[in-house]
């Protein structure tokens, strides 16, 4: 078919022919690749710029990792950080490790966090450097939440929240409730709210033997009927 013949059949079926929707869907469909291609290539360079800046020698984790802050928990082990770093990610530190009169620094400052080990500490610390954390048996994410939460870092109260609320069973979901009640941890309280809900007949005897009876709980046991009334049947 030459150009003219070609020219003749567009206007004889008012741009419908069958070559204009195979010429057109080849067009889309590259333009679909191309795009695709480049959303990989930007995303490919974006993986590379975080592990760049992750990539710190000591890690975060390793006992080999100074800084000019010391953190010490219960277990009475040393955990270093930087000031500058910690004091960018939660205002509490901010506060704690914010410079004299004269805009002096204090030099290496010791902070005491009880209730925390020195494992927990470290994810804390490295979470700050690199936006990074993978909970273990001796720092779970329960206790990484209480320290998210008592130095105001969103960050990683969010992430703890993620983590725990995928989990919810039988076994752990009072413990979590005053967790959550505690570190006012919305999304986690909402989440075992809504367990509880649909399995109600299960869990009303636990709730009731466990939160109903110390009187300090009784909060908790409000806000939790709140949280039932929201949810829909």
């Amino acid at each position: 078919m030459g150009l003219e013949d070609f020219d003749l059949r567009l206007e004889t079926s008012n741009g419908n022919c069958g070559d204009c929707k195979v010429h057109e869907r080849v067009c889309l469909d590259q333009s679909i690749v191309e795009t695709l291609h480049k959303k990989q290539k930007r995303l490919g360079e974006f993986e590379q710029k975080v592990l760049f800046l992750q990539a710190l020698e000591p890690s975060p984790l390793s006992a080999d990792f100074r800084g000019d802050v010391t953190l010490v928990g219960c277990d009475e082990e040393a955990v270093f950080a930087h000031r500058f770093i910690l004091a960018g990610k939660s205002l509490v530190f901010r506060k704690m490790l914010d410079t004299d009169a004269n805009g002096k620094d204090k030099g290496n400052e010791v902070v005491r966090v009880d209730g925390a080990t020195s494992p927990v500490l470290r994810l804390v610390v490295n979470y700050c450097y690199t936006a990074d954390i993978r909970f273990t048996e001796d720092a779970p994410a329960e206790k990484v939440l209480e320290v998210a939460h008592k130095f105001g870092i969103p960050g990683l109260k969010a992430v703890c929240e993620s983590e725990l609320l995928t989990s919810i069973n039988k076994e752990n979901f009072c413990s979590r409730l005053i967790l959550a009640h505690m570190c006012e941890a919305g999304d986690l309280n909402a989440a075992i709210a809504k367990y509880i809900k649909a399995t109600f007949d299960e869990s009303y005897t636990i709730v009731a033997e466990r939160l109903c009876k110390p009187l300090v709980l009784a909060p908790i046991v409000t806000e939790l009927k709140s949280d039932l009334e929201l949810i829909p049947r």
